[in-house]
């Protein structure tokens, strides 16, 4: 029997909300969340997702810092975390590298690399 792997989306912006439905909704559970604090409230729940997806320009606290609260918790301290931004700027990258961030992607994001990306992490 094949688990289906869970996705933890955070995202605000909605049209970004639908693409990823769109483009993972086979295959994969997602769970959507739309600012860093009801990301934080869902891992707090109990729910323990294979991959996190976070855009780093949030509402309420920078993608940044919720790499940082991310990998305070011990449960999920080792889930790949793969940032999607409208922002282009290096030392971001370079940051959330050193925050242990897997991928960074600009938006508007190639959907096809993105899948791939997201399938090779969740073998």
């Amino acid at each position: 029997m094949t688990l289906i792997k869970k996705i933890l989306v955070v995202d605000d912006d909605l049209i970004y909300q639908t693409i990823i439905r769109k483009l993972l909704c086979s295959g994969y559970q997602l769970i959507m969340a739309e600012n860093a604090n009801s990301a934080l409230q869902k891992l707090n729940e109990g729910y323990i997702p294979d991959l996190i997806l976070a855009d780093i320009n949030l509402p309420d606290i920078s993608g940044i810092d919720l790499i940082r609260k991310l990998n305070e918790l011990d449960k999920i301290k080792d889930i790949p975390v793969i940032v999607i931004s409208g922002i282009d700027d290096p030392k971001w990258e370079l940051d959330l590298k050193n925050l242990g961030v897997k991928m960074v992607f600009i938006k508007p994001v190639d959907r096809k690399l993105l899948k791939k990306i997201i399938g090779e992490f969740l073998l």
